[in-house]
């Protein structure tokens, strides 16, 4: 998550998926794929099957999406939303439905597989899990992993490890959230460099 003073702001973690070798291909089942889990207990509040989004660079994908209510602070929700981006147009609305394993107003326990991430064969390093918290509809850093977790986000970086406008690029320190502001702070502890 790159808060609103990077180079380059972005609302959001992300975890990357190669496939450039095939290791999934279409004649696998849903549950050969990799697991996502829910990240706390919660209700999922939302999904969302088939997700049309448009990217003047990459040209238009459909996503899969959904969102975990994990807790409440005072009267506003707090939720993990997951926005699942295989990169691809799969031509057809229930395609991503066997790899969504849960439904809105289900009940779930931290570590239980909440969806499997659909790789498409040979695609490259696009595919990703879009992460972020959600608190009274505003987006904020998904700070929430203890230090060995986010060292491990850290070391699998590679490419996306950077903050650049294109002409100015800092590599992104062991973080979730970087130059987080206050509106983006899940903690209310105002702005951060790293969070």
């Amino acid at each position: 998550f790159k808060g609103l003073s990077a180079l380059s702001p972005h609302q959001g973690g992300h975890i990357h998926f190669d496939n450039t070798d095939t290791s999934y291909h279409d004649g696998m089942s849903p549950i050969e794929y990799p697991p996502i889990y829910a990240v706390a207990d919660g209700k999922i509040l939302r999904v969302d099957k088939y997700f049309k989004v448009s990217n003047p660079n990459d040209g238009d994908h459909y996503k899969y999406d959904i969102e975990l209510l994990i807790a409440k602070d005072g009267n506003k929700s707090v939720s993990f939303s997951y926005s699942i981006e295989s990169m691809i147009d799969p031509g057809n609305e229930s395609f991503y439905e066997p790899y969504i394993l849960v439904e809105k107003g289900q009940k779930v326990k931290k570590g239980e597989i909440i969806a499997y991430m659909y790789l498409s064969p040979g695609y490259g390093i696009g595919a990703h899990i879009h992460f972020q918290i959600n608190k009274d509809n505003k987006h904020m850093s998904p700070s929430i992993f203890n230090d060995d977790i986010v060292q491990s986000f850290h070391d699998k970086w590679d490419i996306f490890g950077q903050d650049s406008d294109g002409s100015t690029s800092n590599d992104l320190p062991p973080c979730i959230g970087y130059k987080i502001s206050e509106e983006e702070n899940p903690f209310d502890t105002g702005f951060k460099e790293t969070l």
